[in-house]
This record gives C-alpha cells, structure tokens and sequence, in this order.
C-alpha cells in the first residue's frame, strides 16, 4: 500500500518507498529511476511518486523519485539525473497537479529546498518538455544549466558523423592496427585502476570510488558495459557506459593513456560504441556534459565533442526554497 495519497476528480498521486517494476514494464523507465538503482545511489531509501488518471486505471502517467537530507531534498541523490519521467499522452495540467502533489508533500515533511537535477532534453522524442514548462510555472530556478552532447544514432558510418580532423585520428589509430570492441574481460577492478591512472595523470580524481563502479557493474552486468581499444592486449582506451533505456547509452566514464594522446584512441573507442548502438537499434548515443574536476565547463572537451558530430543539447538543475503552506 502507499504510504500517502494525494487526489483530485481527475488525477492521483501516490508515493511509496518503493515499486514493483511490472507497473511500468511496458514504459522505456529511465535506469536511475529504478528501485534497483536507487538503492545503489544513497543509504536512505528516499520515496517514488507515481501519478494516476482517475478514469483510466493502469500504467502511471508519470513517475518521479527523490530523497532527503534533513531538510533539503534531492532528485536524484546520487545519479547524472533524476527529475520527472512523463509518459507518453501526458498533459500540462497532469504534470503541473504532479509537481504540485510532490511539493505539498515535501513541505508536510518539514523539507525547506528541492533541487531537480533534470535529464538531458535530447532523450525526449518530441520538442516540447512538459517538465521543464511545468519546473518554471511552478516557480522553480534555473540552478544550472549545461551543454550536454549526443550523437544521433543512424544509418550513416561514424566516419560519416565525425569532422575531417577526427577522421585523420580515426586512420591513424587504423594504421596501427588498435583493436577495438566490446571488453568482457576487463573487470570493475581494473577498469577502476585503468580510470583513475589516466585521470591522476591530469590531475582529476574519480566521481565515484572502486566500490561503487563494482556495485553497478555487479548489479546490472546487462546494462553497464565496458569498452576498450587495445595495442597488442593493452588497453590503451577505456569507456563504461550506462544502457539508460531501450532508446540510449550514456557514455559515463571514459579516458586514455596520454602516452597515446597523439594517436587520439578515444576516437577509435566512440566509433565502436557507435556501431554497437547501431547494431542494438539505440537512437541516442549520450557524451555527457563536458566539466573539468572543478565543475567548470571545459573548452577543449566541448570542441572535441562537436568534432565528433555531437549535437549540443541541454541538462538542466532546478532548485526551489520552500515556505510554510
């Protein structure tokens, strides 16, 4: 049973600690917003918010997940995003009694703040972003927003996507017979070392610790896949990537031994991933934000991106302070 309800004549909310996946099997439901995945992200369990037609009984017409910390609230706790997933069909007037159910809640707890780390617009089918439109009515703040990339995935090669300089680096790494594919025999723990070598030779440090990298793998071996290029068994290349739903792979953690910076094999390795989106029918290959161990957007990670044929698109956070009601 739920542990709260909030309704109208046409529209309901309910929230609980957790959910049965069968409710939204016929939904592309986003991996982190998933029971499994959100018990990986923090130690407290947070709550799910599902919405509901009063007339059509069945799948929930939106679904929105977050947890707190005293009171500032958070969504997602420790994911790249949480924010609302609306279904198809969905309405303004749905999405903005949703907001309004989850507000009132919040504020029932004693919570006093609410920040939205949003998904990037680009998963959206359509142009229109019910959530975003609903975020500002409701008079939430535009906390941050940033450049996020994404390939489209199509029928064209990815020498066909990619600028002339890329595909240079592309024949360089052909020319000296790199190998590049899908990596089952690297494990959590070496692809761990192999990350955080390569990003200590810049001076960055890891997002996450080794454990936390296994727990994910351990926990969804079926959608957190590694790839690699390799010089005669060596990786030189390293990506995990996150499959997020049927329609997108996230390219979530990613880097290269600079001793081969001038062969640029990260090319080599976008281009096998792009063939596996290509063979498994995803549509969106997400790069990401492009942010330096400070935060900062990074220049040179944003033209690289462009170069090679990412389309700019945009991830949003949204904060709003609440009073009492």
């Amino acid at each position: 049973m739920p542990d709260y309800e909030c309704s109208n004549s046409d529209f309901y909310t309910t929230i609980s600690e957790s959910y049965d996946p069968e409710i939204v099997s016929d939904l592309e439901i986003y991996l982190y917003l998933t029971p499994l995945h959100v018990q990986t992200q923090a130690d407290q369990k947070g709550k799910f918010f599902f919405l509901y037609s009063q007339k059509e009984k069945g799948s929930p017409l939106a679904l929105f997940q977050c947890s707190n910390d005293e009171k500032s609230w958070f969504s997602p706790s420790h994911a790249p995003f949480g924010s609302i997933q609306f279904f198809p069909g969905c309405m303004p007037d749905e999405i903005n009694f949703f907001l309004h159910c989850i507000a009132r809640y919040i504020r029932e707890q004693g919570g006093t703040r609410l920040t939205i780390r949003h998904y990037p617009n680009c998963y959206l089918k359509t142009t229109g972003d019910l959530v975003n439109d609903s975020y500002l009515f409701y008079g939430f703040t535009i906390a941050e927003k940033l450049i996020n990339h994404y390939i489209p995935v199509s029928s064209k090669t990815f020498a066909d996507v990619i600028r002339n300089m890329e595909k240079r680096r592309l024949a360089k790494c052909v020319n000296q017979n790199f190998s590049s594919g899908l990596d089952i025999e690297t494990t959590a723990k070496k692809a761990y070392a192999f990350l955080s070598f390569c990003r200590s030779k810049k001076g960055y440090g890891m997002s996450l610790d080794e454990a936390q990298l296994t727990e994910l793998i351990t926990t969804f071996p079926k959608e957190i896949l590694i790839f690699s290029v390799k010089q005669n068994g060596l990786v030189i290349a390293l990506s995990v990537t996150v499959r997020v739903n049927k329609r997108v792979l996230y390219n979530f953690l990613t880097d290269s031994l600079p001793e081969y910076n001038a062969f640029s094999p990260s090319v080599l390795l976008l281009q096998c991933i792009y063939n596996y989106c290509q063979k498994e029918k995803i549509e969106i290959l997400d790069l990401g934000t492009s942010l330096d161990h400070h935060g900062s957007e990074k220049a040179g990670l944003v033209r690289f991106k462009d170069n090679m044929g990412g389309v700019r698109s945009w991830k949003v956070t949204y904060s709003k302070d609440f009073f009492r009601i």
